[in-house]
């Protein structure tokens, strides 16, 4: 069954928070991924270090990266494992920007970034360290802010960021909206009276 996030962002041309953090998380993972298999590692055990509510997301990635790239990681760490890679997430989430306008009565519009920074330690069967890597991964669009409920994760919410307030005098617009309808219903009638 294909997952109605997808479906939603397909129709509405609009990615989606998680598909987006998935996106950065998998940018960020691939150099580690990379600096693992040159090493020659054949198999080790994954440490998800901290407590981030993503870290499955994480560990998901860099599973999947290892095994395409011929390392197999453990499920338990075992004696005869020689290595470990602990992965730290150190930021992961989407980020929204400030609501502006691209005219002056033009539609809202807000920046929006997936960040992943990841620090990764590879470390032997007895615990020394054999490399360390900090990765980033970034995916910046824009959208409006009315497509919020197209973008925004329900059930994952360390994915969404706090909506931004809108930019704009909540007075002043209402009264240049109302002043050019004004004029151009007097130009209307003017120019019949002529």
């Amino acid at each position: 069954m294909i997952p109605f996030a997808l479906v939603l962002s397909i129709l509405t041309g609009v990615q989606g928070n998680l598909e987006m953090l998935e996106e950065a998380v998998h940018r960020a993972v691939v150099p580690a991924a990379d600096a693992v298999a040159l090493e020659g590692v054949e198999s080790l055990f994954i440490l998800m270090e901290g407590e981030h509510e993503g870290g499955w997301l994480v560990r998901q990635t860099v599973t999947d990266l290892l095994a395409e790239r011929g390392v197999r990681v453990e499920a338990e760490r075992t004696e005869h494992q020689s290595c470990q890679l602990m992965v730290r997430p150190m930021e992961l989430g989407v980020l929204y920007g400030a609501v502006e306008r691209s005219w002056f009565l033009g539609g809202r519009r807000m920046g929006r970034s997936a960040v992943c920074r990841l620090a990764f330690t590879l470390t032997d069967e007895n615990g020394a360290v054999i490399d360390t890597w900090r990765t980033d991964g970034l995916v910046q669009d824009t959208v409006s802010p009315g497509d919020a409920q197209n973008f925004e994760h329900r059930t994952e919410q360390w994915v969404n960021d706090r909506m931004p307030d809108m930019v704009g005098n909540k007075v002043l617009e209402p009264v240049v909206v109302t002043g050019v309808v004004a004029a151009l219903i007097y130009l209307f009638y003017s120019s019949r009276a002529d």
